[in-house]
C-alpha cells in the first residue's frame, strides 16, 4: 500500500468478518479503511459517501452469496461508480424459480437439479451483464483465476461508459 492513496469501505453481514478485517487493516497500517456490519440492501448512498469521504470509484463484490451480488451491483449503479469488479457466487435464486418451469427451449436444463443449478448460474450472470450494459456500463466476462483452483472464477468487469438515469427506461 506504500505510495497508494485510497479509502476502503468493507461491508459484510458477519461481525466476525468485520472484526477480522479491522484487525488486518490495523496490521497493514491502512488508516483509511472502514468496515461496517450491514446488508448491502440497507447501506445507503449517503452513508457510503460519508464513510469514504466522497463517491466511490470502484466497487468490488467478491463471492457475495446469491442476491447479495445483485445488491452490490445495484449499489454501484445507483452510486454511478466508475468501475465494478464482481465475482458472483451461489446464484441460487433463479435456479429455485426455474424449478418446475414449463415451455423451456431445452426441458432437461430445468428438469435435472445439477443442470438447473448450472443453467440458473449462467442465466443469472448473463442477466447481470445485460442489466449493467443497459445501465451504461461496458462489461467484460473473464476468468480471473485458473479453473483448476476454483470453479467459481468468473469475473464481471464493468466500466461506466455513459451516464444513465432510471427515467431512461
Amino acid at each position: 500500500l506504500d505510495g497508494l492513496e485510497g479509502r476502503l469501505l468493507g461491508v459484510d453481514v458477519r461481525e466476525d468478518v468485520i472484526a477480522n478485517s479491522r484487525t488486518r487493516a490495523e496490521q497493514l497500517e491502512f488508516a483509511d479503511a472502514r468496515f461496517v456490519a450491514s446488508t448491502l440492501e440497507s447501506l445507503e448512498q449517503a452513508a457510503m459517501r460519508d464513510a469514504l469521504g466522497g463517491a466511490p470509484q470502484l466497487v468490488i463484490s467478491l463471492h457475495a452469496c446469491d442476491t447479495a451480488t445483485d445488491a452490490a451491483l445495484a449499489l454501484a449503479v445507483r452510486g454511478e461508480v466508475e468501475w465494478i469488479l464482481c465475482v458472483p457466487c451461489c446464484q441460487a435464486e433463479l435456479a429455485r424459480q426455474l424449478d418446475g418451469a414449463k415451455n423451456v427451449l431445452v426441458p432437461a436444463a430445468v428438469e435435472h437439479g445439477l443442470l438447473r443449478r448450472s443453467f440458473g448460474e449462467l442465466l443469472t450472470d448473463a442477466l447481470r451483464v445485460e442489466v449493467l450494459e443497459a445501465c451504461g456500463y461496458e462489461v467484460a466476462v473473464v476468468e480471473f483465476v485458473a479453473s483448476s483452483h476454483t470453479p467459481k472464477n468468473l469475473l464481471l468487469r464493468a466500466r461506466r461508459a455513459r451516464a444513465w438515469t432510471p427515467e431512461q427506461w
